[in-house]
């Protein structure tokens, strides 16, 4: 099963939870919009809801020193967030912030750990969508030690892509692509490596920039450079 495969909760919901559950959820939970730059939720913050994204935007972050930022991961249309406060002391080891304006389906914390305990096929996949999260997370950590800046930058780009989308009006352009500072806390280097390196991609023809929004020109080169072993950084 793909990971994208189990990123969709509300598919998995509706294929693996009873009717007279799925009814009770939309019942006790509800659909609400935040603003961009919104905070879902904090870091150290007790639960009170998980939340699946309807539409929008969210980075995941934990923070290391004051005003500064490690990504995680990111979520798009059917992702969910807030999941990983699950354990002994239900407070939120990370933090939530929308990218966009984003539209959620806020679940309280104990309805869905009800639904969990009553519906086990969802519960078997819900399981496997936190393994598959975890693997990707340990994957991330490896990387940021073992790979060179310019793979670790364009991992960043493919993820923003798979997460995301392209949009829906330009070729090959991003539906929305992160700041250069976001893309430098998800890769672990700096605001001004992220510029030196998305030149050299741009000189290789692999991406384009215009302004704000990033454009993958050559897709096979870019899974390329993050598989290849032994990868030197290019001369700017």
């Amino acid at each position: 099963m793909s990971s994208s495969r189990l990123n969709n909760i509300q598919k998995l919901l509706h294929e693996h939870c009873s009717p007279e559950w799925l009814d009770l959820l939309a019942f006790k939970s509800e659909e609400k919009i935040y603003p961009s730059e919104s905070f879902l939720l904090k870091e150290g913050e007790e639960v009170e809801h998980i939340y699946i994204i309807l539409s929008g935007k969210v980075k995941v972050f934990a923070t290391e020193q004051p005003n500064e930022e490690r990504i995680i991961r990111l979520a798009g249309d059917g992702y969910i967030v807030g999941h990983r406060s699950f354990g002994k002391n239900f407070n939120f080891p990370v933090s939530a912030k929308t990218l966009t304006t984003t539209t959620v389906l806020q679940i309280p914390i104990q309805v869905f750990q009800n639904l969990l305990k009553a519906n086990n096929l969802f519960c078997y996949h819900f399981l496997m969508f936190m393994a598959e999260e975890l693997k990707d997370s340990e994957i991330h950590i490896k990387e940021l030690t073992n790979n060179t800046v310019l793979q670790r930058v364009t991992k960043v780009i493919k993820i923003n892509a798979e997460v995301f989308g392209y949009s829906t009006i330009e070729k090959n352009m991003l539906s929305f692509t992160l700041s250069r500072k976001d893309i430098a806390n998800f890769a672990g280097t700096t605001y001004e490596t992220v510029i030196r390196t998305l030149n050299t991609l741009e000189k290789m023809g692999v991406i384009k920039t215009n302004k704000k929004n990033l454009y993958i020109l050559n897709s096979k080169e870019l899974h390329k450079i993050i598989e290849q072993k032994n990868v030197k950084q290019p001369a700017d």
